[in-house]
């Protein structure tokens, strides 16, 4: 604040005052001026600097978009790759895709069925919750495909596209996605729907249950039928159903026989001596008699009475003579060493481990080197005008046994009773010199004359069970047979002309018919 000097006139303060004044009002102006050049400044490089920030921003936001979207391709590109190498192992599995599927759906429903039964460690039958997974598997298998399909055609459009479209077709794949879990989760549910409560390890009343409800039941009378009549007889959901299943899977050739079953026992004594009782489905005819053929309730195969026949005659060899023969067929082929060993298992009963008791392992121990001896022995008569070598016989004698047990599920089938048939020995022969071209023409013809005696003259004698097995290893190993073909037939037309004519069906389903009743010479004498 300025001050009055009282010495001086006041013209001269008014002076003083004024000129304070200006020079305030210039200061004034002054720091206005600075401020409002930093203002403006400040504004300015404020600007600029959220010019920049912003800039940053926009950047960094344009260049997640393209992050996002990358991911979203790649992950599409890798999830493409797993569904089409899902396809690629579907479509290559033995049996094709929907057994590939139905395999898996099975594999997850029993894993579900075991999880939730087997939690508090009580007991459930486990063949019934097999029985109950396929049932499942089979029902649910043709929608589970279809929504595998959608999955993979949006695959394959990841694979193929490119840009933006890949993105598009990502989206498709995802929304794909899932619609198969629906499937299982679906089914898983319904599985455990068959239960009363989660204490509840009736799993026969449960099988029931499935099948009663499973569409086929609903679906098919000779199904229901056949179903009904083994429950009313037996009480057992399992064999029913296995029952029912094979009635269904052959109903053209039922039908047409007017054949019917009904439940069996078959009491055999076993190559361990052991008297058995094994339940089964007799085969009949119109007229209520026997065709010559059971049903196996487990595995749903015809089965003859031959099978049953014990092949041992004179009894088993010693223990330790057995044991030997084994060790000369391995010393034969060394190759066969581990078949071998599943060979001599495989006479072992269902509820042992080898080891377990060494008095059953003894006994299959004599039992496989007895079976072995005797086809070798057979072999040697067949084989007698040839010239082969005794390992080579014996390799072949052996290779004979483990098809055997190979196909028909451990059980030996084919060379039951008998100690040597010509379709096996001709397919081990084939698998010992590694090509039919390679095989010897003396043995090969010896072979070849051996199957005509058998087709001709020794199948019409035995029952239709037994011609069912023969025609069931021909079909499935046709890759070894088709040379055995005639132009005008092949080798199972002449076997279902026979089977046929035994079960009296008649001529117009017969697949084939030979132009004479007599079919000898059809192969090569």
């Amino acid at each position: 604040m300025a001050e009055f000097d009282l010495t001086q006139n006041p013209l001269e303060n008014a002076e003083s005052l004024l000129q304070q004044a200006r020079q305030t009002s210039r200061r004034q102006r002054r720091d206005d001026t600075k401020n409002m050049l930093f203002n403006l400044a400040g504004q300015l490089v404020g600007g600029i600097m959220q010019g920049r920030q912003q800039e940053k921003y926009n950047n960094f936001m344009n260049r997640q978009d393209v992050l996002t979207e990358r991911s979203l391709v790649r992950s599409a590109v890798d999830k493409a790759q797993r569904v089409a190498e899902r396809g690629k192992a579907a479509a290559s599995y033995e049996g094709g895709k929907e057994a590939y599927f139905r395999n898996e759906l099975f594999e997850l429903y029993k894993a579900k069925l075991d999880t939730e039964l087997g939690k508090d460690g009580s007991y459930y039958d486990k063949a019934n919750v097999t029985k109950i997974a396929d049932q499942k598997a089979s029902e649910t298998v043709a929608e589970y495909i279809k929504n595998f399909d959608a999955q993979l055609s949006a695959a394959q459009n990841v694979l193929t596209a490119t840009g933006g479209d890949r993105l598009a077709y990502g989206k498709a794949l995802r929304e794909a996605s899932g619609v198969d879990l629906g499937v299982m989760g679906r089914g898983m549910r319904k599985l455990t729907s068959y239960f009363l409560d989660e204490n509840d390890r009736n799993t026969d009343g449960a099988l029931y249950r499935s099948t009663t409800s499973s569409q086929i039941y609903q679906a098919s009378k000779e199904f229901q039928e056949t179903f009904d009549k083994f429950y009313t007889a037996t009480g057992n959901s399992l064999v029913s159903t296995n029952i029912a299943e094979f009635v269904e899977e052959n109903k053209d050739k039922i039908l047409k026989a007017q054949m019917t079953y009904e439940p069996s026992t078959i009491q055999y004594v076993d190559d361990f001596g052991k008297q058995r009782t094994v339940s089964v489905a007799k085969e009949l005819r119109p007229d209520g008699s026997w065709t010559g053929a059971y049903v196996d309730i487990f595995s749903k195969k015809p089965i003859s009475p031959e099978t049953f026949k014990s092949s041992t005659g004179g009894g088993l060899m010693d223990k330790d003579d057995a044991a030997n023969v084994l060790s000369m067929t391995r010393q034969a082929n060394r190759q066969l060493e581990d078949k071998l060993d599943d060979l001599v298992k495989s006479y072992m009963p269902e509820d042992t481990d080898f080891g377990d008791n060494t008095t059953i392992e003894n006994a299959a121990i004599a039992t496989a080197g007895t079976h072995l001896a005797q086809t070798n022995k057979r072999l040697a008569a067949v084989f007698d005008d040839t010239d082969i070598s005794d390992s080579r016989r014996m390799s072949i004698a052996a290779r004979a046994r483990i098809l055997d047990m190979e196909s028909h599920d451990g059980r030996p089938t084919l060379l039951n009773p008998s100690a040597e048939n010509p379709f096996l020995t001709y397919h081990a022969t084939i698998e010992e010199y590694g090509n039919i071209d390679d095989v010897p023409q003396g043995i090969r013809d010896t072979i070849e004359f051996n199957i005509n005696a058998y087709v001709n003259e020794t199948l019409p004698t035995q029952s239709s069970g037994r011609l069912e097995e023969v025609m069931r290893y021909v079909e499935d190993n046709q890759d070894i047979f088709s040379n055995l073909n005639q132009e005008e037939y092949s080798l199972l037309d002449v076997l279902d002309f026979q089977l046929r004519d035994k079960l009296n069906i008649s001529q117009e389903y017969r697949r084939a018919t030979p132009k004479e009743a007599s079919i000898l010479g059809m192969f090569r004498n």
